[in-house]
């Protein structure tokens, strides 16, 4: 798999066991789609890069996200130098501040995935079940509870061939051959069909990534807005750490 930067990674019936399984799933996913697109939550995310070699880093991730306003915060950290690197989104316009400047980088539309559409976004708990149409197997594994609160318990399977389709032609190369790579989540889903906790890995001849993702606070009062336009600039990272 391609190796991802922390924000754009997480912005991330397996096989259906049974003809019930299927049934369970694909109620599951078509709750998701139709009834919290416009939903509010925050997260709190860990995330691990297995780079082999003892080469090994734990990011820690807190955000939001708004649904109805299609945008969300999140602030990373790994707690190494630089620091704190927050990432703000506004419909497909991305922002980030660096640790160290007060300026806000503007990144152009998909600039945070290089591989639009290809990739389910982990950090959406409204949307993440529909995103897996065609390009994954979901096996429901059976009853859960979160915090008092009943789930379903998933196991999902993404099919690395059907995924592949989804890159760009021009991005295929960025990918290990899909015989070599694999992605696998534990998911646990409410019953508006909203993800609760995600668990999962994916791993390559290159890399390794683990993710722990819980959501809550649903229907919080958050509000996310893009930065003042004068702590704004275009270009790449380098230009927001030089600029004034």
């Amino acid at each position: 798999m391609l190796a991802v930067g922390v924000a754009a990674a997480l912005l991330g019936g397996c096989g259906s066991g049974s003809d019930g399984a299927s049934r369970v799933t694909a109620g599951l996913i078509e709750r998701g789609a139709a009834e919290m697109r416009d939903g509010t939550v925050r997260i709190r995310a860990a995330m691990t890069r297995d780079a082999g070699s003892g080469e090994v880093r734990t990011f820690r991730l807190e955000g939001s996200r708004d649904g109805e306003r299609d945008s969300s915060e999140m602030r990373s950290t790994d707690g190494m130098p630089p620091g704190t690197t927050e990432t703000r989104t506004i419909g497909v316009i991305a922002y980030q501040r660096f640790a160290g400047t007060d300026r806000w980088l503007r990144l152009p539309p998909l600039a945070m995935n290089a591989l639009p559409g290809a990739l389910p976004d982990l950090t959406n708990p409204f949307s993440f079940l529909d995103q897996l149409r065609n390009i994954a197997r979901i096996e429901t594994l059976g009853p859960g509870e979160v915090d008092g609160i009943p789930v379903t318990r998933c196991r999902v399977t993404l099919d690395m061939k059907a995924l592949m389709k989804r890159v760009p032609p021009e991005y295929r190369d960025l990918y290990d051959p899909p015989s070599e790579s694999s992605v696998v989540y534990k998911v646990l889903v409410d019953e508006q069909g909203r993800v609760r906790r995600l668990k999962g890995a994916s791993v390559s001849t290159r890399i390794t990534m683990r993710y722990d993702v819980e959501f809550y606070d649903f229907g919080a009062d958050i509000h996310i807005e893009a930065p003042p336009a004068s702590d704004v600039v275009d270009g790449d990272a380098a230009a927001v750490l030089t600029a004034g």
